[in-house]
């Protein structure tokens, strides 16, 4: 989780399977959702936030219900999955305040994970190890 300047927060995933799988990242919420193909907008009462995804791998966003285990409002779930079977992959998602998604690209050169990333009045280059740790 990488707050930036107070006006977006990215959250990087590394996943490395054993054996080749199907991953994905799930955010739960009780706001309105708006799916895009690798975007979501989330509605509030008050507020909005915008996510977009990244990934080095094929993936798509999916909304679902929560299992409701108590008799309460259900939560709506946005799930960014990996379309096919892969052993190791990087999913990226970027939080924004408002309706207006930023954008984030992730490229894979010698080794290193690169995110970019850009929103209102923010651009950002990370550079990181498989680790997600920063090179």
């Amino acid at each position: 989780f990488v707050l930036l300047d107070a006006r977006a927060a990215l959250v990087l995933d590394r996943i490395e399977l054993h054996h080749f799988g199907r991953s994905e990242a799930r955010f739960h919420t009780f706001g309105n959702v708006e799916a895009q193909e690798a975007a979501a907008i989330i509605r509030g009462d008050r507020r909005q936030m915008a996510m977009t995804f990244a990934s080095d791998v094929p993936c798509l966003v999916r909304e679902a219900v929560d299992p409701t285990t108590q008799p309460q409002r259900e939560a709506r779930m946005i799930r960014w999955c990996t379309r096919d079977l892969h052993e190791t992959m990087t999913l990226a998602t970027l939080l924004t305040p408002g309706t207006e998604p930023g954008a984030v690209e992730m490229q894979q050169a010698d080794g290193k994970i690169i995110v970019s990333v850009q929103a209102a009045g923010l651009r950002r280059r990370l550079v990181l190890s498989q680790r997600l740790r920063p090179v």
